[in-house]
């Protein structure tokens, strides 16, 4: 069974309920969930969330009116099975509170989730992690990241995207004084032109992919061998910022997503 996972939680460092924040006519969480419904591999959509707002939000989406009711009588780290549509399951997980803080890792989780199947009578052999906060995923692409991991399910696979500007070889560290030492190494480099220098790229948070086995044995989506699914453009935006979120929004009036 091939299981996609959408972390959603309620509060956000960054920008206030974050994953509920629109960019065009939708939610963050509601494009990432609007993103897997065209599949045909897909058969598990978890949600997994703290948050009751993003569960109304969820609730609206499929047109189930209590179901933020069947939210909050859940007890933390269990899971209601919202809906059986076609060949998919969709399956709300009430995410811990020790793991909905700013600093938690979402594999945590994940492997939470995983832990409970049992429940739901399911079996996952695959995850595919979507990030709420990468908004333009291309039609269609789930389906073709997902083929393109099955080629070798046995090593995990993230989507990534080049970092051209600044080159991270033009960075420094910075300490907040007024004067910074360089060494002529930093010089030379930071002086370069950047066709010269070494090509860099960065996870955009669009799609991560592994196996249940190499999720358990690495304790998260990237493994000391990790193949790569490189994007391009706008749909790599991920937002971390208000800057990043006015930046997507205003993309999303001039692309047709």
């Amino acid at each position: 069974m091939i299981t996609v996972f959408i972390p959603a939680k309620g509060n956000s460092v960054s920008v206030q309920s974050k994953n509920l924040q629109k960019v065009g006519n939708f939610s963050l969480v509601r494009r990432a969930l609007n993103s897997t419904y065209e599949s045909d591999m897909v058969d598990n959509i978890v949600l997994s969330t703290d948050s009751e707002a993003v569960v109304h939000e969820l609730g609206d989406f499929l047109q189930i009116g209590n179901l933020t009711k069947g939210f909050l009588e859940l007890k933390e780290g269990f899971v209601l099975r919202v809906l059986s549509q076609g060949n998919k399951n969709f399956i709300l997980h009430r995410r811990r509170s020790e793991h909905a803080t700013p600093d938690s890792r979402t594999i945590h989780s994940v492997i939470d989730y995983l832990g409970i199947e049992e429940i739901l009578g399911l079996s996952t052999s695959s995850v595919f992690l979507l990030q709420p906060t990468s908004p333009f995923r291309l039609e269609r692409e789930l389906d073709v990241f997902i083929n393109y991991f099955l080629l070798e399910p046995q090593i995990p696979l993230a989507s990534i995207k080049r970092v051209e500007s600044p080159h991270p070889q033009k960075v420094f560290l910075y300490s907040g004084q007024n004067q910074v030492n360089f060494s002529e190494e930093e010089i030379s480099r930071m002086t370069s032109p950047r066709q010269s220098l070494a090509e860099y790229a960065a996870f955009d948070g669009a799609f991560y992919g592994s196996s249940v086995s190499k999720l358990h044995e690495a304790n998260s989506f990237v493994g000391p061998e990790t193949r790569t699914f490189l994007r391009h453009g706008h749909c790599t935006i991920n937002i971390d910022s208000h800057e990043d979120l006015s930046y997507a929004r205003f993309v999303s009036t001039i692309e047709p997503w």
